[in-house]
């Protein structure tokens, strides 16, 4: 089982190769990805929450988090 600071060093790691690559962190590159694999991790009963929070919740965390 991903430990949260697991997933989140996941995350600062998709960050930094979105930016690596010359991309700015979204939800379409790495980050994107990396979210959409923790939505299917909610889905399958591998995290102690719903898809409905991780969906709404998380994206809107991410969302205002990428924003400039």
């Amino acid at each position: 089982m991903t430990k949260p600071s697991d997933e989140i060093e996941q995350l600062k790691t998709a960050i930094g190769e979105d930016t690596a690559s010359g991309q700015n962190p979204s939800l379409g590159g790495r980050v994107g990805r990396w979210f959409t694999n923790l939505l299917g991790r909610a889905a399958k009963g591998g995290l102690k929450i719903g898809v409905d929070v991780v969906s709404s919740t998380v994206a809107k965390a991410l969302t205002d988090y990428l924003q400039p």
